[in-house]
């Protein structure tokens, strides 16, 4: 369940490949990333970090990024945010898993590109982020053309990010608040306007 209003919630737990049946052993930590935005109605096989917790047939949303954001973060390569996506999938197997990363095979049943999702949902009146606040041991702000990309953390183990779209009429529109710490790794999209 999305929380502080937003429409959805995806989790940031994957890195993506173009592999289709042989993969990496898990623990490897060199192999070629995916730059290819997952389309609906085909299979893709991603690599999952912990927390992980699906069943197959199960749906769940993650969040794309194409391989050098996937690996370096919008911050080294904000170009990247418009080739980003929300993607629906479908848990089709389990390739292979230990308790901290897993290979999965998945069948793409949505994609939104970050620069859809403000026009895609209603934008809603914005308060204050109850969390943003607390994590000011350590930010930064990334500017790439209508895009701010805010992180925000708190001594390395828990912390926050934000996308902000601003549109030609210059509305800023916050359409992903992310949460982070050892056990969970949530994004929130939405479309907020302050």
């Amino acid at each position: 369940m999305p929380k502080y209003g937003f429409s959805g919630i995806a989790y940031d737990i994957a890195e993506w490949s173009d592999f289709t049946e042989d993969v990496p052993a898990l623990g490897e930590e060199v192999w070629l990333r995916s730059d290819n935005v997952p389309t609906v109605g085909e299979e893709r096989v991603i690599h999952v970090t912990s927390p992980f917790s699906f069943e197959n047939n199960e749906k769940f949303e993650l969040l794309f990024m194409p391989a050098l954001s996937s690996l370096n973060g919008w911050e080294e390569y904000p170009d990247e945010i418009e080739k980003s996506a929300i993607v629906g999938c479908e848990l089709a197997e389990i390739i292979e898993a230990d308790d901290t990363e897993a290979w999965l095979k998945v069948r793409i049943v949505s994609v939104s590109m970050l620069g859809e999702l403000a026009e895609k949902f209603s934008p809603k009146k914005m308060e204050m982020l109850p969390c943003k606040s607390m994590l000011r041991d350590y930010q930064y702000t990334t500017n790439h053309e209508n895009w701010e990309y805010s992180v925000f953390d708190a001594q390395g183990d828990i912390g926050s990010w934000e996308l902000a779209y601003t549109d030609n009429s210059g509305v800023r529109h916050l359409v992903i608040y992310a949460e982070w710490g050892d056990h969970y790794n949530y994004v929130y999209y939405g479309n907020y306007v302050r």
